[in-house]
């Protein structure tokens, strides 16, 4: 259950505003015509993989935030540059979300693109000084809104494909533009900008489980629902070419010959996939430029969504074909230093996911963990790459987790057998520290003996 929540997190994180316009696929597979398909196909593979080695990294490391990973996995200079390429990245996608909800608007409802952008904007710096967690939250179940409208799109491009081949149609296809080529080193390209986009999160994600075993199955489980829905967004698009040529917003375009009502939904859900996307990168990139000053907080955030609207008047599908490669760029330095870290970490990895299984056995069922047990998980943990103190903290999140929603859990037997372990793991592990600390002492040399003799 645990794995399925994780890997339905990391999609909702994947199927960003991008994804919903349905533009950034256009580019990066659709335009390659016949090859997209396989471009889709190898993206596919390695975004997942990517996502799993992500998942990985950050459970490892029970990651709170990117920077601590970058720091333990590469140089200190290579990871002062994904630290920065992490920022840059929220700021663009940001930027680039005002001017899609300007396209939106405009091909939608005939409104002035400017009208829609700055409408966005405005809405963003408003609700960016408020509890921006909690509306995140609501404007958050747009994402499974978007994957329903993807697939009754699909299904009605397959009624109701344009006559042709497929081999005809991609080829209408393949008249849009790409940033990046060859086809391969665009899919490659576009695994990047994905990862890029959600990088941060991700590794926050997987650092949130002490069990490795979950976050390794969820960041699979994500990774392949997530290529799953690209895959399907390019075969449709590619059948539907001759609807969507040059269109800024294919998806809408193509909501438009199923019906009216149909199409003003799908605009609606695709503006707050949109609002959502952009919230959060504002949001993310306002507390990360002041974490030492959150006082300073809101000028900087107001500063940041003022400025991006003024970027967004290059126009979303400029933006699209300029930004996205950069940022594709940016994120395979990422996943090439991640995947690096996993090969040469392989041994200690997989020996970290063993020791971690062992105690999340017991930990689950303390009842029948005996003292023995009890100070072997200790000994384990104190070899964890994190903290003993940081895991034991995130241990007891999750024991928590495990049994949300069951009002009578704290007073159980159960919730009493899981304090008792958590708080013999603590005072073995002091036992343990305090051992240490006497015999460094007894090792040390006696100041006396080394003390000039007074003549």
């Amino acid at each position: 259950m645990r794995s399925i929540k994780i890997g339905l997190a990391l999609v909702g994180l994947l199927v960003g505003a991008g994804f919903a316009t349905g533009k950034e696929v256009t580019q990066y597979f659709v335009s390659f015509g016949t090859m997209g398909v396989w471009g889709v196909l190898v993206a596919a593979i390695t975004t997942a993989g990517a996502a799993i080695v992500a998942m990985t990294a950050g459970s490892f490391f029970l990651a709170e935030e990117h920077s601590s990973v970058f720091n333990r996995i590469s140089h200190p200079i290579i990871s002062k540059v994904m630290d920065a390429g992490a920022t840059v990245t929220q700021f663009a996608i940001g930027f680039i979300m005002i001017a899609g909800a300007g396209a939106v608007v405009e091909q939608q409802w005939g409104i002035q693109p400017w009208i829609g952008a700055l409408s966005l904007t405005i809405i963003i710096a408003l609700v960016g000084l408020l509890d921006v967690d909690r509306v995140s939250t609501i404007i958050g179940g747009a994402t499974p809104l978007i994957v329903v409208v993807i697939l009754i799109v699909f299904v009605w491009v397959l009624l109701n494909k344009p006559d042709g081949s497929f081999t005809e149609l991609a080829a209408i296809g393949a008249q849009n533009e790409s940033p990046v080529r060859p086809w391969w080193l665009s899919a490659l390209n576009y695994t990047g900008m994905t990862l890029a986009t959600g990088i941060s999160m991700i590794l926050v994600i997987g650092g949130d489980s002490a069990n490795m075993q979950n976050a390794i199955r969820g960041g699979l489980l994500g990774g392949l629902i997530y290529s799953t829905m690209v895959v399907i967004e390019v075969i449709m698009l590619l059948l539907a070419a001759p609807l969507v040529l040059g269109s800024d917003v294919p998806i809408l375009a193509l909501t438009t010959h199923i019906a009216p009502w149909f199409s003003h939904f799908a605009s609606v859900v695709v503006v707050f996939m949109v609002f959502n996307t952009a919230l959060g990168m504002f949001y993310a990139l306002g507390r990360r430029l002041t974490a030492k000053k959150p006082e300073a907080y809101r000028p900087v955030y107001l500063l940041g969504v003022l400025v991006g609207f003024g970027v967004s008047f290059v126009g979303f599908g400029d933006l699209v074909n300029i930004v996205f490669p950069i940022l594709g760029w940016i994120g395979m330095v990422i996943v090439g230093a991640l995947i690096l870290w996993r090969f040469k970490t392989a041994s200690r990895i997989e020996a970290e996911g063993k020791a971690r299984s062992r105690i999340w056995k017991y930990a689950t069922a303390p009842a029948k963990a005996s003292t023995r047990d009890l100070r072997r998980i200790a000994t384990l943990i104190r070899g964890t790459a994190p903290d003993n103190e940081r895991f034991r903290e995130k241990l007891q999140d999750e024991l928590e987790q495990q049994h949300e929603g069951e009002g009578e859990y704290e007073d159980s037997p159960e919730a009493a057998q899981h304090q008792e372990m958590l708080d013999k793991l603590e005072e073995y592990d002091e036992r343990y520290a305090s051992q240490q600390a006497a015999a460094a002492s007894d090792q040390a040399p006696d100041a006396a003996a080394y003390a000039p003799k007074q003549s």
